[in-house]
């Protein structure tokens, strides 16, 4: 697929789900392709539009497709981390499409968060992971991380802990976790 062809079908997406345009579509579309050319296919990449807010993704699992999106704290108020992203225009990250955390990269397994940043490894944040889960859903008619928990290593909340984003029972939740921890079905996504 040709990317601005892609972009311009994001663009009237988020429009659609999210309320939100893309903006400066020419400008992703340039270093959309940089990324294609090194590792191919358009379709592993999430394209986050600039304004995009827990608050936003709340609304549209509510209205969408008839889930409660919970968290235990306000998300949208995170404390920045060395890694997340807190972008001034919209962006795109690349990922693995998997629906369950667990059935990505293995190199992730049973690393705490604190592991993660010291190892510097690019991981996708709470803001993206629910927005890769909201859409997951939306496409497949399937929910991610049923089984496990995405680790949103990249995010930070006030008080130093991780949010986590899980579907349990009729609910999407973000909850939190300390630092250290480290479990077999808690598990980081990578973002490229």
């Amino acid at each position: 697929m040709d990317c601005k062809l892609f972009l311009e079908e994001r663009d009237d997406f988020c429009g659609r789900m999210y309320g939100l345009r893309l903006g400066k579509i020419d400008v992703l579309k340039e270093a959309m392709e940089k990324s294609v050319e090194k590792k191919g296919l358009v379709k592993l990449f999430l394209i986050v539009p600039v304004g995009q807010t827990h608050r936003i993704l709340k609304k549209a699992f509510r209205e969408k497709i008839g889930v409660d999106y919970l968290f235990s704290q306000e998300l949208d108020d995170l404390a920045k981390a060395g890694h997340d992203r807190w972008p001034i225009q919209s962006y795109f990250i690349r990922h693995g499409g998997h629906q369950e955390a667990t059935g990505g990269d293995e190199k992730l397994r049973l690393l705490s968060a604190k592991k993660i940043w010291q190892r510097k490894i690019a991981t996708m944040t709470s803001l993206e992971i629910s927005q890769f889960s909201f859409e997951y859903v939306l496409a497949s008619g399937v929910f991610t991380d049923v089984k496990s928990v995405s680790l949103a290593a990249g995010s930070r909340d006030v008080d130093g802990f991780v949010p986590s984003v899980h579907r349990r029972s009729a609910i999407v939740r973000v909850d939190c976790y300390h630092p250290s921890i480290a479990l077999d079905n808690l598990r980081s996504r990578v973002a490229a």
